[in-house]
């Protein structure tokens, strides 16, 4: 997995202190790209899309059901699905596609390094003992899909003194 964000102690200290106290709660995506010229990826996605069970149905209602298959609008009215997959073939074909690339984290610096060093606590905790914190939630989408649009996060900062003399020298500001 490659970031390519530096990042700093004091977010990652905030997250880790909600994971302690969620009992390591992690409901964020980490989002992450990976090389699919040839499309596998693409193919099993499609694969375990076609192949699911959909049915329509309020989240709140059914919170805890543990279904094979969700779908659900969130409050913007965005449609979103949630599936396990449970096909061992599949998921080996999974790991066979992903071990094999090169992760890059496109958004979620932070919470990948809260979820290492959260699962490094657990580990010394637990002596070791596999568990539900070797995990992270993450979106992983290819390179190569024609939907992935990624804009700039826009922040607000306070300009050093003098860099704006210095950007009008090169840039047009407005």
């Amino acid at each position: 997995i490659r970031g390519h964000e530096n990042i700093s102690q004091k977010p990652i200290a905030g997250r880790l202190e909600l994971m302690r106290k969620t009992g390591g709660g992690n409901i964020s995506p980490i989002f992450c790209l990976v090389p699919d010229k040839k499309g596998v990826l693409s193919r099993l996605t499609r694969y375990i899309a076609k192949n699911s069970a959909p049915r329509r149905v309020d989240i709140k209602a059914t919170a805890g059901e543990g279904a094979f298959f969700r779908e659900f609008a969130d409050n913007s009215g965005v449609r979103h699905s949630i599936c396990a997959v449970s096909n061992p073939p599949v998921i080996s074909a999974l790991i066979g596609c992903l071990k094999k690339s090169k992760v890059l984290i496109a958004d979620g610096h932070h919470r990948y390094h809260t979820a290492l060093k959260y699962r490094d606590e657990m580990r010394k905790a637990r002596k070791n003992k596999p568990g539900a914190y070797d995990y992270v939630l993450t979106y992983i989408c290819p390179m190569e899909d024609p939907g992935v649009v990624i804009m700039a996060t826009h922040r607000v900062v306070k300009p050093a003194p003098g860099i704006i003399k210095k950007l009008r020298n090169t840039f047009t500001l407005k």
